[in-house]
C-alpha cells in the first residue's frame, strides 16, 4: 500500500480451519522478521439475545433446559424462576420463587432447585420438575440485625438434601455453613470466610475470599477445615474446579494436592474490562468470554487446557458491555453469560446471551 503498510489476501483454503495464527513480515536481507500479530479465524456461532436480567444461571442437563433467576425488577414475571430452552431461544415458563432470588443451584440427580433469596436471607428449595415450593431455610442476620444472605450456594454431588452455603450479609463476611434439608449441621466453618464454593466430590469443598482459598472435609456432622491456602490465587471473582484443579478469573490454575500454581493463562484484556472463565476437561479447553489480548473486540476465547494457548475465537463484537458471573455451558455445543449493556450514566441493562457454537465440541478445528 505505501512504505509503511502491507495488504495481503488470505486464500479461502487457509480460512477453513478457525484458530490463532501468527502472522508476521519477513524482509530479505538487509531487512529482518517484523513483530508478530495475531490473525483471527473466528468460529461462525448461532447467537441468540434475550432481554432477561438473569442473576445466576445453571443448566438442567436431564431436562435441557436452563434455569434463571429473576429479580423484582423484572417486573410481571420478576422474582422467579424463568425457564429457558436454549436451543429455541425462548423462554417456556416462569415459576415464582420468593423476594429476590440470586444464587442458584441444582442437585446432581435434577431433583431439586436451591434458591438464594436475597430478599428475606433464605434459601428455598424448589421441586423439579414441576418447580413447586418445597423448604425454606432461613441464614438469619448479623450482629447489626443485618439479614444474612447466600453469596455461595452448592448441593453435595452424593446427597441431594445436603447444602453447602457461603453466609454473608450486606457488610461482612459470614460462615459457611451446610444444612441437610432444614436441618443446620453442627460444624460450621467460621474462619477464614469465602463467598464463593466449589464441591469437588461429596467428602471435598473448596472456598475462596479475600485472597484466601480453603479445603474443607465434609462429611454428615457439615463441614472441617484441612487445608488453607494465603494469597494462593489473585483473582477477586469466583473460583471453578475441573478435574482437580482450581480455577480463578484471572487465569491461574492452582493444584490443591500439590499447593502450587500449575499454569496461567492469559486472559488481562483492557483497562477495566471484564471476563469470566469456564474450564471444561471434557473438550480439553478453557473459555473465557470477555475482551481478551487475543481479540480486540468482545467474545469467547478458547484456550488449550493444559497448555494455556490460545486456540480460537467466537467473534461477538456486537456486544459491549459488563460480564456478571454466570457464564455457562449447556449442551454439546452451547455456552451462555449475562452482559450488563447499559451506561453508567443511565443505569445497568442486563442482557442473557445463548451462544451454540462447534467451538464447544471440538475447540480449535471445524467440521
Amino acid at each position: 500500500m505505501n512504505s509503511g503498510e502491507l495488504q495481503v489476501q488470505i486464500p479461502k483454503s487457509q480460512l477453513t480451519k478457525p484458530e490463532i495464527v501468527q502472522v508476521a513480515v519477513q524482509n530479505p536481507p538487509p531487512g529482518g522478521l517484523s513483530p508478530t500479530l495475531n490473525f483471527n479465524v473466528s468460529y461462525p456461532a448461532q447467537v441468540r439475545t434475550l432481554n432477561v436480567p438473569a442473576n445466576d444461571l445453571v443448566w438442567d442437563s436431564k431436562a435441557q433446559l436452563i434455569y434463571a433467576s429473576l429479580p423484582s425488577s423484572y417486573g410481571t414475571n420478576g422474582n422467579s424462576i424463568a425457564v429457558i430452552n436454549p436451543v429455541s431461544g425462548k423462554i417456556t415458563a416462569y415459576h415464582f420463587v420468593g423476594s429476590e432470588p440470586t444464587q442458584l443451584a441444582l442437585s446432581s440427580d435434577s431433583s431439586y432447585l436451591y434458591v438464594g433469596l436475597n430478599g428475606n436471607g433464605s434459601v428455598q428449595r424448589m421441586i423439579l420438575p414441576s418447580f413447586s415450593l418445597d423448604i425454606n431455610v432461613s441464614l438469619g442476620t448479623n450482629e447489626f440485625g443485618e439479614l444474612n444472605t447466600a453469596s455461595g450456594l452448592q448441593v453435595s454431588p452424593g446427597d441431594s438434601h445436603t447444602v453447602a452455603v457461603a453466609v454473608t450479609s450486606d457488610s461482612f463476611g459470614g460462615p459457611l455453613e451446610f444444612f441437610t434439608d432444614t436441618t443446620l449441621l453442627p460444624d460450621a466453618i467460621t474462619n477464614p470466610t469465602v463467598n464463593s464454593i466449589q464441591f469437588a466430590n461429596s467428602s471435598t469443598l473448596y472456598g475462596y475470599g479475600n485472597d484466601t482459598l480453603i479445603e474443607v472435609a465434609v462429611n454428615s456432622s457439615g463441614g472441617t477445615l484441612t487445608k488453607q491456602w494465603n494469597d494462593a490465587l489473585s483473582g477477586q471473582g469466583g473460583i471453578s474446579y475441573d478435574a482437580g484443579l482450581i480455577y480463578d478469573n484471572s487465569g491461574q490454575v492452582f493444584n490443591p494436592a500439590t499447593g502450587e500454581l500449575v499454569g496461567s493463562y492469559d486472559v488481562e484484556g483492557e483497562c477495566c474490562s471484564s471476563i469470566d472463565l469456564l474450564p471444561e476437561s471434557a473438550n480439553n479447553a478453557t473459555f473465557v468470554v470477555g475482551t481478551t489480548p487475543f481479540f480486540s473486540s468482545f467474545g469467547i476465547t478458547s484456550y488449550n487446557l493444559s497448555q494455556f494457548t490460545p486456540q480460537a475465537i467466537i467473534d461477538l463484537s456486537q456486544f459491549n458491555g459488563t460480564i456478571t458471573p454466570t457464564f455457562i455451558s449447556w449442551g454439546a455445543e452451547g455456552l451462555a453469560f449475562v452482559i450488563n449493556v447499559g451506561q453508567c450514566c443511565n443505569g445497568p441493562e442486563y442482557q442473557t446471551i445463548l451462544v451454540q457454537s462447534l467451538m464447544m465440541k471440538s475447540p480449535g478445528k471445524a467440521k
